[in-house]
């Protein structure tokens, strides 16, 4: 009877110190415990203090496990990285360490749609993945002629971030080589801020989509983030591949579609119809998309004659939306020997200039 008391009173004690420490492994202690009791008949003088004794044991037993399922719930929905995915619906992926989700935020109204009545909490990461693209897809806002999304990944971890960033974009890039084109991607990763979640609500995207915005503007002093804000991934991409304006924090693979846009030949076309100019005639020709006056053009320049020649042309409609021609002060100073820009300057553009004859007025 002693032994048994005494192996009564150690369990007691075990017990009292798992309710201090309350730690993710005590339940198996406990279990352990109770495991060693199996088969012995113990004789309890019943008594009501003693009853209040073991009805606190009891509790504390509820507690300890309550506690351990707790903290798993804890760990499983702990966010580790946001996955950030525009093209014009833009939606993030929240994961666990485990990568699995932890929930899936629309931040339009076409985010609401590609998500439709999908339920991904506690799917991986690959899977959410896999049915959001397949969803754009479906939908039609991912084809041919919009082949672009951005990948931005968000997380405490640099090294995790940038894992997922290439694995994403990866799986990404495969997915749509399935749907019967190329696809384009760019990826980056960020780290939210403030500012950055302001601007994004203002205007329905991801903070992603809202730092490639400032990183292009910062490149580009003639654009405006706010309209910027209003263009699809595919229109950021176009421009995104302009030198002049190359984020190089940003990864792209693929090349952005121009399939939506009338082309770069069609708008040499009617930039030299509109100027009476032949091709043949044509100097120093450049054509590249650009964003101006709210639309995307074929911003065309060129030189023909002792004139230059520029225009923006409305990328879709062909419509020419702005133009503007003069003399070719360059050209017209080659023909007459004259260095500056003004009609009859001399070499050095002071009023009375000397010569290589070194007279007293310039001839």
């Amino acid at each position: 009877m002693a032994d048994i008391n005494k192996r009564n009173a150690d369990i007691e004690e075990r017990l009292r110190e798992s309710v201090n420490k309350i730690t993710p492994d005590i339940l198996d202690r406990i279990l352990s415990d109770c495991e060693e009791q199996k088969g012995v008949v113990v004789h309890m003088t019943p008594k009501k203090n003693r009853i209040k004794k073991y009805a606190g044991i009891a509790a504390a037993f509820a507690v300890i496990v309550g506690s351990v399922f707790g903290y798993q719930g804890v760990t499983e929905n702990a966010l580790a990285a946001s996955i950030m995915l525009d093209v014009n619906p833009s939606v993030e992926i929240e994961v666990n360490k485990n990568e699995k989700v932890i929930d899936v935020v629309a931040k339009n109204e076409d985010g609401r749609v590609i998500i439709g009545d999908m339920e991904l909490k506690g799917t991986n990461l690959d899977v959410a993945v896999n049915a959001l693209v397949g969803s754009m897809l479906k939908e039609g806002y991912i084809s041919e002629i919009q082949n672009s999304i951005l990948v931005s990944v968000d997380g405490k971890d640099q090294a995790v971030n940038e894992r997922l960033q290439n694995e994403v974009s990866k799986e990404i890039d495969e997915i749509l080589a399935g749907g019967g084109f190329s696809g384009a991607v760019l990826s980056q990763t960020i780290t939210k801020d403030t500012e950055l979640e302001k601007f994004a609500d203002k205007y329905g995207i991801t903070e992603g989509k809202a730092k490639l915005i400032k990183e292009i503007a910062l490149k580009d002093n003639t654009k405006k983030v706010d309209e910027l804000a209003k263009l699809t991934i595919n229109e950021l991409n176009l421009l995104n591949e302009s030198e002049v304006r190359k984020v190089e924090s940003v990864k792209a693979s693929g090349k952005a579609s121009d399939k939506a846009y009338i082309g770069y030949e069609k708008a040499k076309e009617i930039a030299l119809k509109e100027a009476g100019v032949s091709r043949e005639n044509v100097r120093d020709f450049e054509c590249e998309l650009d964003f101006e006056r709210r639309v995307m053009v074929y911003e065309v320049e060129f030189e023909a004659g002792e004139r230059s020649y520029e225009y923006d042309i409305n990328a879709v409609t062909g419509e020419i939306v702005w133009k503007n021609s003069e003399v070719d002060d360059d050209y017209y100073d080659d023909k007459h020997f004259d260095d500056w820009d003004d009609k009859y300057d001399d070499d050095w553009d002071d009023e009375f200039d000397d010569d290589d004859w070194d007279d007293e007025y310039d001839d």
